[in-house]
């Protein structure tokens, strides 16, 4: 069934036949969204069409603008984005809420409508093809004005399961507020290929540094019974376990710009496994199924995994253990996602291998592995650096830099990345 609402009636345009996203019916999902969201009794009113990421034809095409006040013959003011001015502009003489109310669970709810159609300075081209504008409306409620909430498309789902009015206006509204973005049918995606990729890993390698350190040779120098402080976060009353843990030994580096993070050490009964000064030398990037993959080959040079045992009979032939490995490599597969306009990812996991054979090199880049994934996962600075990274390098190579990010789509070994409308 579609989206109904009751017919608009905007004397100054064609006349309408049908709701405004449907065929005339009336319909009891009106819009409900007051001016400001975290006050919900503050309920002003809602622009119903356009919908945010909604489609037309073509720049000339005259858009119908409607919604829903909650006042009586009140002036509802359409708005757009003028590219030229930068800035949120009057479009059109005000129009004006219906006097009769529609009823919605004990609501009552005043129709507006007005037909625009919006100047070439409302319109922005997009950097593959299309155009995109940016639109709303505002209205007053007593003495205050307030700029009118819009929905995504499927709104009317998002109503059924939240028919109470503040409820509605806390989690429906669209994802721009009080923007709704409206876009020609093609606008399109760029596209990230491997060979970009591939030139992508050649200029990283040269660029970021990655070093993976959480070992002191100096025993309880930062994790000791006198500094509880200095110990794996949750382990401070068993200092001894980690008594030659270095806390943000690791960092990220670019240029000047440094990010340090602590990667805590793992257990391998009865033995502390730490990693001592693993550096990367080369980094790449590929696409596996529908995730990227962001490889990194450590330098071989010197001992990666030191190991310290701890309250065991077995510790007498066990401790000092080392490990060299020969060819040490991470790969970390991301589930990109988009979050406030910027890549992110959604799901991390990450594997290690070393190149060297053995039980024992085999165990611990297991645990180097499941130590890295941890941290991408719970560790908020370094989920925000490493989502800044993906979102630079993606963005760089699509050409993206002045526009937000609607979508990415990794698949048959490409990225789609789809801009979204800029207001600039």
């Amino acid at each position: 069934m579609g989206m109904l609402l009751p017919p608009l009636r905007d004397s100054s345009a064609p006349r309408v036949s049908r709701g405004i996203l449907g065929n005339g019916r009336r319909s009891r999902r009106p819009c409900l969204l007051g001016g400001a969201l975290a006050a919900a009794s503050m309920l002003s009113g809602c622009l119903v069409t356009p919908t945010d990421d909604g489609r037309v034809d073509s720049r000339a095409e005259p858009l119908l603008f409607g919604g829903y006040h909650i006042e009586a013959a009140a002036p509802v003011q359409v708005r757009a984005w003028d590219f030229e001015a930068g800035e949120m502009v009057d479009v059109g003489a005000p129009a004006r809420s219906s006097k009769e109310a529609t009823m919605v669970d004990g609501a009552r709810l005043h129709e507006w409508a007005a037909w625009r159609t919006l100047d070439e300075r409302f319109w922005r081209r997009g950097p593959v093809s299309g155009y995109c504008a940016v639109t709303g409306a505002s209205g007053t409620w007593g003495d205050e004005e307030y700029s009118f909430g819009t929905l995504d498309p499927d709104w009317a789902a998002c109503f059924d399961e939240n028919r109470d009015v503040v409820r509605f206006a806390r989690r429906c509204v669209s994802g721009q507020k009080t923007a709704a973005r409206v876009y020609t049918r093609d606008w399109a995606p760029a596209v990230v290929t491997q060979e970009e990729l591939d030139q992508a890993a050649a200029v990283a390698s040269s660029l970021i540094r990655i070093t993976i350190d959480n070992y002191t040779h100096v025993a309880a120098e930062h994790c000791g019974a006198a500094s509880p402080e200095g110990c794996p976060r949750g382990d401070a009353s068993d200092w001894e376990t980690y008594k030659f843990y270095s806390p943000e030994a690791s960092f990220i580096q670019q240029g000047r710009e440094q990010v340090r993070f602590s990667i805590a050490p793992t257990r391998r009964e009865p033995m502390t496994v730490y990693i001592d000064d693993m550096r990367s030398r080369a980094i790449d990037f590929r696409v596996d199924g529908s995730r990227l993959v962001l490889g990194v080959d450590f330098e071989s040079a010197g001992i990666e995994i030191r190991m310290n045992c701890i309250r065991n009979f077995a510790c007498m032939q066990l401790d000092g253990m080392s490990i060299d490995f020969a060819a040490p490599r991470a790969e970390l597969s991301f589930q990109l996602a988009v979050r406030r306009g910027k890549v992110a990812y959604s799901d991390v996991t990450a594997g290690f291998t070393t190149g060297t054979a053995g039980d024992g090199a085999e165990a611990a880049g297991e645990l180097i592995g499941k130590s890295i994934a941890r941290m991408l996962r719970s560790d908020a600075d370094i989920r925000e650096a490493v989502s800044a990274a993906l979102d630079a390098v993606v963005r760089g190579l699509a050409g993206l830099d002045a526009y937000p990010i609607e979508r990415v789509t990794v698949r048959d070994g490409s990225i789609d990345v789809l801009p979204g409308c800029p207001m600039d």
